[in-house]
């Protein structure tokens, strides 16, 4: 029975290399190859919040449209500090959801939707089709129209003490 070789595209025909030893495949690690559109980046920050926000707040939100097209999200993060001292400390947790049947946006806070042409890697990517980005500016967004799934994706929890900066 012959061996199974990795083979690059129709293109290539170089066999893929095994380690004699750990019989692991050697791989060159590369950028994601995009297809026609591309990989995009965003960033924001929110102003000073309260320190007691609502449970099940909405902090953030990214609403991706295209029916044809899915977004692949690699990277979500946060950071939360408090910027003067607290009376006691205080705990809290910031957890992400996926959201399904969205028919409207919400509202407040600041919009973060790329411009046709701009928060793309490479200039020669094709425009996002994100529909919308929105940050909190210094209060909670309004929730939308949207239904969340029932367990988080992701959460943290945090404690902040009583000195500014924690």
């Amino acid at each position: 029975m012959a061996g199974i070789q990795i083979v690059g595209n129709v293109n290539n025909t170089t066999a893929a290399e095994v380690e004699v030893n750990t019989k692991a495949v050697r791989t060159v690690i590369r950028p994601d190859d995009y297809g026609s559109l591309g990989i995009y980046a965003v960033g924001g920050a929110s102003g000073t919040m309260a320190a007691a926000l609502a449970a099940a707040t909405d902090i953030f939100q990214f609403r991706w449209t295209s029916t044809t097209n899915f977004a692949l999200i690699k990277l979500v993060s946060i950071s939360i500090g408090d910027v003067v001292a607290m009376t006691t400390a205080q705990a809290g947790a910031v957890s992400l959801f996926k959201a399904t049947s969205w028919t409207a946006d919400g509202s407040g806070g600041t919009t973060l939707t790329p411009a046709a042409g701009q928060n793309k890697l490479r200039t020669s990517m094709g425009s996002t089709l994100v529909g919308a980005i929105r940050i909190s500016s210094t209060a909670a967004l309004t929730a939308g129209t949207k239904t969340l799934d029932t367990t988080a994706l992701s959460e943290i929890a945090f404690g902040i003490n009583t000195g500014a900066g924690a």
